[in-house]
């Protein structure tokens, strides 16, 4: 029960400091602070955010071009923010959701969740750059387009290409895609 920053918080039981930390927490920003308290603290605000959802908690991504002032978790009408769902073809589903804490825990983790049920593995940051090329089944090099944000788990990534107006995708290994293409090494979402 030690901390690295001793403080009143390491005297109280652990499901004390987490009633006291529910009831604190209202917003993702409210849990972001107490998250950065100390390790200690670290440790326990976590399980709020890593408890298991049910079922009906899961949301699904909106595949609309209608702009909506609606939370898809609490349904409470605001400014929602937005995270759109990069490996969909277009239109690309979204998740709108408040700056509450449960909505943004479930709009993450049914995302998050959807890349799974797909085998995607959704990347922190961008490891190749956006335009590049892929050897083609015939032999030839053809200038693609890559998607950035995601993989396959397998390692393969998505190149979008085009040859006489038609649009073509090719799934390649990342380590076959030429080094001058490379940012940085994957790195995966895991939660």
């Amino acid at each position: 029960m030690a901390a690295t920053t001793p403080s009143i918080f390491t005297a109280l039981p652990d499901p004390i400091i987490l009633i006291i930390a529910k009831y604190h927490i209202l917003y993702a920003s409210d849990y972001f602070t107490l998250n950065t308290l100390n390790k200690y603290i670290h440790e326990l605000v976590k399980t709020l955010w890593n408890k298991p959802m049910t079922e009906d908690e899961y949301i699904f991504p909106r595949r609309t071009m209608i702009l909506s002032n609606q939370c898809m978790s609490c349904l409470a009408t605001c400014t929602p923010l937005q995270k759109v769902v990069v490996f969909h073809q277009f239109p690309k589903g979204c998740f709108l959701y408040c700056h509450r804490f449960d909505c943004v825990r479930h709009a993450v983790k049914s995302y998050v969740n959807i890349a799974d049920e797909h085998n995607i593995d959704l990347l922190y940051k961008q490891a190749l750059k956006i335009t590049g090329t892929v050897r083609r089944s015939s032999g030839a090099v053809q200038e693609c387009r890559y998607a950035t944000r995601w993989m396959w788990k397998d390692g393969k990534v998505r190149c979008y290409f085009d040859e006489n107006g038609q649009d073509y995708v090719k799934d390649v290994y990342i380590h076959l895609i030429p080094m001058e293409f490379h940012i940085d090494q994957p790195h995966r979402v895991r939660l």
